[in-house]
C-alpha cells in the first residue's frame, strides 16, 4: 500500500472529543458549575451526538440548582417535597453520577446533594410508614451511622409508661 493512502492516528486531532468530554467530566467532579457550563456547551457545539452529553447536562442542571447553593432553599415543612426530592435525585441525578463517574466518586459527588437533603428534612418527624421521608433515612444513605440513630431519637415522641404516675 502506497505510503500516502496511510492515514496516521493524529492524537491531538482524532481525540478532541475525549479532550471535551475529560473537561465537562473535571469541571463537574470538581462542582464548579460556571466552568461545568463552559465545558459542557463546548462539547455540545462540537460534538451534539456525544454518548455522555446527556448525562453531563443532568450533572450540570444538579449544579445550577437553587438547591445546590448554601441557604437558598427552605427547609421542608412537608414530607411529601422531601419525597419528591429525594426520588428525584435517586430517579435522574444519581444514574447519570454512576454512568459518568463510576460508582465510588459518584457517592463522594451526590454527598453534598444527600447533605442537602438532611439540612432542609430536620424538622420533620420520623413516620414508620414512610421512613424514607426523614433525615435519619438521608443520613444512612450518607452511611452516617450515628447521626442516623441521633435523627430518629431526637424526632420519635415516645408514649407514657403504662402504670407511671
Amino acid at each position: 500500500m502506497p505510503f500516502e493512502l496511510l492515514q496516521q492516528l493524529d492524537i491531538f486531532n482524532d481525540s478532541r472529543d475525549v479532550m471535551l468530554r475529560n473537561d465537562a467530566l473535571q469541571a463537574l467532579q470538581a462542582h464548579d458549575a460556571l466552568l461545568a457550563e463552559l465545558a459542557c456547551a463546548k462539547l455540545g457545539r462540537e460534538y451534539p451526538q456525544d454518548p455522555v452529553l446527556a448525562d453531563t447536562r443532568i450533572l450540570l442542571a444538579a449544579l445550577q440548582a437553587p438547591a445546590s447553593q448554601p441557604a437558598a432553599v427552605a427547609a421542608f415543612t412537608q414530607h411529601a417535597d422531601l419525597r419528591a426530592q429525594h426520588l428525584a435525585l435517586l430517579a435522574n441525578l444519581a444514574p447519570a453520577a454512576q454512568r459518568l463517574l463510576g460508582e465510588p466518586a459518584a457517592q463522594a459527588w451526590l454527598r453534598p446533594f444527600w447533605q442537602d437533603l438532611v439540612a432542609r428534612s430536620v424538622g420533620l418527624t420520623f413516620r414508620a410508614e414512610a421512613e424514607q421521608d426523614h433525615a435519619a433515612w438521608l443520613r444512612l444513605q450518607l452511611q452516617d451511622w450515628q447521626a442516623c440513630v441521633d435523627a430518629v431519637a431526637t424526632s420519635v415522641t415516645m408514649p407514657p409508661r403504662l402504670g407511671s404516675g
